[in-house]
C-alpha cells in the first residue's frame, strides 16, 4: 500500500468533480472492441505543498484543438451535453484553492489526462 495523502476540500465539490470527469471518460473513451477504463491515482513530489490527484482513462484524449476550450462555459463536443461540467469542475477546483488542468500526452496514442492540484496543508490557517 502507497503512502497516504491529506487534502482540504469540499468533499461534495470534490465528488462533483470527479464523477464528471469519470462520467466524461466513459462517454468518450468507448473504441471498438475495448471496454473503457479509469483510474484515479494521487501524488506528491517531495518538498512540495501539493497533492496531485491525476484521473486517466484509456480513451484518444482530447484534440489540441479542443484542450484549448474544454474549461469554458457552454462548450461541448456532446450533443447531449451542456458544456457545463468541466467549467464548474475548474469553478470548483478554484473554490477549494485547487486548480485543475488536462496534460497532453505526445505518444503512439497521443492520449492525456486530468490532474486537479489541491493544498496539502489548510490554505485557512
Amino acid at each position: 500500500i502507497g503512502e497516504e495523502h491529506q487534502i482540504y476540500f469540499d468533499p461534495r465539490h470534490l465528488k462533483q468533480i470527479l464523477g464528471n470527469i469519470l462520467e466524461n471518460g466513459i462517454r468518450h473513451s468507448s473504441t471498438e472492441g475495448q471496454s473503457p477504463r479509469q483510474s484515479i491515482t494521487t501524488s506528491r513530489a517531495k518538498n512540495s505543498r501539493y497533492i496531485y490527484i491525476d484521473v486517466r482513462d484509456n480513451g484518444p484524449g482530447i484534440s489540441p484543438e479542443d484542450q484549448k476550450k474544454i474549461f469554458d462555459p457552454f462548450f461541448t463536443t456532446d450533443q447531449g451535453g451542456s458544456g457545463l461540467g468541466l467549467y464548474l469542475a475548474r469553478e470548483f477546483c478554484e473554490a477549494n484553492y485547487a486548480s485543475i488542468n488536462y496534460l497532453y500526452e505526445s505518444n503512439e496514442q497521443n492520449t492525456g489526462y486530468f490532474r486537479i492540484t489541491c493544498p496539502a496543508e489548510s490554505p485557512r490557517s
